[in-house]
């Protein structure tokens, strides 16, 4: 039986990293944001308009759904359907998105990638975050980590040791 990874984590964590560097079979959400540059329809996400959102949403299509600066993101149940038939699979959320998603899927398996505050920091500088961003992130730092204890499992990434990390989500495949 195919198994479904919610995978959560402070920005900056390496969850998106770790994740497909492991498996290529991740969900594409629903967003009603505007496309950044270089971003694919259909790939990093479907774009789509609130009305059709809601459309989504009053047809109980959704499995998932958050609002974050004023802009939707959603899950629908075809998208987890159709990647768990073609195997493993997971989807990047936040807590609420973790809790949503068990109830309806109470077998999937649940992951938190913790990281030092400091290292988080340096992640995102790293990759080019703007500093308005990097501030706005660890402010909630402290908050997003209350949660872990709400997981099936704790990843711990360090800086410059992704490889342990990689491994010990192989393990947790294996399980």
């Amino acid at each position: 039986m195919s198994k479904l990874l919610l995978v959560s984590g402070v920005s900056g964590s390496g969850k998106t990293v770790i994740m497909r560097e492991i498996m290529n079979n991740e969900f594409v959400s629903f967003t009603t944001r505007e496309p950044r540059v270089g971003e694919i329809h259909g790939k990093d996400y479907f774009f789509i308009t609130k009305e059709e959102f809601q459309d989504l949403h009053d047809g109980g299509k959704l499995v998932e759904m958050t609002e974050y600066s004023d802009n939707y993101y959603g899950l629908t149940k075809q998208e987890v359907n159709t990647k768990l038939s073609i195997g493993d699979t997971f989807f990047i959320c936040d807590f609420n998105g973790m809790k949503q998603i068990k109830k309806m899927y109470p077998e999937s398996i649940s992951i938190f990638f913790y990281c030092e505050k400091e290292e988080v920091e340096a992640n995102m500088r790293d990759r080019g975050d703007s500093e308005d961003n990097i501030a706005k992130r660890l402010r909630t730092y402290d908050e997003e980590i209350t949660n872990l204890i709400h997981y099936d499992y704790v990843v711990t990434n360090k800086r410059g040791n992704i490889e342990e990390a990689i491994q010990d989500v192989k393990d947790i495949l294996e399980v």
